[in-house]
């Protein structure tokens, strides 16, 4: 891409501001003025390159070219602009205030380093203390009114920003969700631009008019922040906080840019009563990418991928080599026909359940949590209750046990044993039960007991595998067929000869509860 077509861009994101006679005096005239002007329908024309790398779903296709440019830009400030553009359409659009103190309102709680501890100034005489000198006492006039604070003031004649149609794009989506949120693109609840633009604009007058008229509201804005950058796409997020006396709601932004062509929004994500963690601590680095040369010889990108394709997830096909781990080491097999065992074209997913579990000796005073965490992701949380007929801690009435569907059997399922006492939440212990270890068998199941000092926790845990059972009896088939060769050699055995440390938490407390001793776990 040369020079000279880049130029239309960097002069969009540097304001692409008409001269002093044609300044718009309304928000309305000014995006007219600025779909008129001669840059922005450039970038119009240029974004119908974009819709043939999309599919059905409008998403943003890679593109095998990187724009360079457009990686350049900085996201995190056009972030700032395009809410700065929202908020000053919110604060003029209300007729009662006065532009001028409304903006220098939101503007002022704008920066980070802004005091939002400070008391809001009355008109009341404030009492003074009691042992005051006299050399110190100042006359505190009841008309007088203290000084603003420092301010940028509202200028007039300043040029207008760019109107916040011209960051969107047109088939930028938008998702609206509450607390930690769910994946975004996930729960999408308006498409378009026009859609989008009024949803948004929506909220930002609500937040602008609850942050201007009530008393002892005020409004901070956390400066914007780029969380993931990838090749075909930036993420930036931001976090409103409107204030209400004691009483704070976060209000998170989620904005994703199009990298390849456009450079402008695909995605829109707020998020009410977001969590500390929606903004991130520090800026994301660039993640890279892996070179290939194509069929005909042009160089072609794509993204590091760590999960399984679904061709293979879905129908679990071994290929031609085996991964099996033994508790003396790791061996990799080669399974190439003939086989010795018949092997079905497709395997059922795998799956592992957990159905009984109890803990004995657990203190009757304390709330007891058990939770399960599969490859530290799929988490399960089980409140125990006490049973006074069977006399130790079982699940409520309504569990019905766990079930995980497995991708990968190279993994590790952690059982953790947490305490709830004077409303605190501490974790006793943690053991780690890898799933190679575990039997493929369809009855019995495997009973797991995690004995500590004066308590135990069982549990009953199945791990049904149509492949991993397949693989381990080919292999078998395959060393009984060559002792008849060699009869000195012995088949292995799938059972562990050492059991797998236990992770014990330790705190600087001594409490009789602490005193957790969970030494091993062992099959029976």
């Amino acid at each position: 891409m040369t020079a000279a077509a880049l130029q239309p861009t960097q002069a969009l994101h540097r304001g692409g501001i008409p001269d002093e006679s044609q300044r718009p005096s309304s928000p309305a005239d000014m995006a007219q003025l600025a779909r008129e002007n001669p840059v922005f329908q450039w970038l119009d024309t240029c974004a119908a390159g974009l819709f043939g790398a999309c599919d059905g779903s409008n998403r943003i296709g890679h593109s095998a070219i990187r724009n360079e440019a457009l990686h350049a830009l900085d996201y995190s400030q056009l972030h700032d602009h395009f809410l700065e553009s929202l908020l000053r359409e919110a604060a003029e659009s209300d007729p009662a205030q006065n532009p001028e103190n409304a903006l220098n309102t939101l503007r002022s709680a704008d920066t980070e380093d802004s005091d939002s501890s400070v008391i809001q100034s009355t008109h009341r005489k404030r009492r003074l203390p009691k042992r005051l000198r006299k050399q110190e006492f100042t006359k505190n006039d009841e008309n007088e009114q203290p000084p603003p604070k420092p301010s940028t003031p509202y200028d007039p004649n300043a040029p207008p920003p760019i109107a916040p149609e011209q960051f969107l794009h047109d088939h930028v989506r938008m998702q609206k969700d509450k607390g930690r949120g769910e994946e975004p693109g996930s729960l999408i609840c308006a498409k378009g631009e026009d859609a989008c633009l009024d949803k948004f604009r929506a909220k930002m007058r609500l937040l602008c008019n609850t942050a201007i008229q009530e008393k002892g509201a005020s409004m901070k804005r956390r400066p914007a922040r780029v969380s993931v950058h990838l090749d075909n796409f930036v993420e930036t997020r931001s976090i409103l906080e409107v204030r209400l006396g004691f009483l704070s709601m976060m209000y998170g932004i989620l904005l994703r840019w199009d990298t390849n062509i456009t450079g402008k929004i695909t995605l829109v994500v707020l998020r009410k009563m977001c969590h500390e963690s929606f903004y991130p601590r520090a800026v994301a680095a660039p993640i890279n990418t892996i070179g290939s040369s194509g069929s005909d010889g042009s160089e072609t990108e794509e993204l590091i991928s760590y999960s399984l394709s679904k061709e293979r997830s879905a129908a679990r096909v071994i290929a031609g080599d085996a991964i099996i781990d033994w508790p003396d080491g790791t061996e990799v097999t080669m399974l190439e026909p003939p086989f010795l065992i018949p092997r079905p074209d497709q395997f059922r997913p795998s799956r592992l359940s957990v159905t009984t579990l109890s803990a004995i000796g657990l203190d009757r005073k304390s709330s007891w949590t058990v939770e399960f965490k599969l490859d530290l992701q799929q988490v399960v949380s089980i409140n125990l209750t006490y049973d006074h007929s069977m006399a130790h801690f079982v699940p409520k009435a309504s569990w019905k046990g766990i079930n995980y569907d497995l991708e990968a059997l190279d993994t590790a399922l952690d059982v953790s044993l947490y305490q709830l006492r004077s409303r605190r939440r501490k974790c006793i212990g943690t053991m780690q039960v890898p799933l190679s270890n575990l039997p493929v068998r369809k009855d019995p199941v495997t009973h797991l007991s995690f004995p500590c000092k004066n308590a135990r926790i069982e549990m009953d845990i199945f791990l049904e595998s149509e492949s991993l059972e397949w693989t381990q009896n080919e292999l078998e088939a395959r060393r009984k067929a060559s002792n008849f060769f060699w009869p000195h050699t012995s088949s292995r055995t799938m059972h562990p000869s050492s059991p797998p440390p236990m992770i014990v938490d330790t705190d600087d407390e001594d409490d009789e509860d602490d005193s957790w001793g969970w030494i091993y776990c062992y099959m029976c």
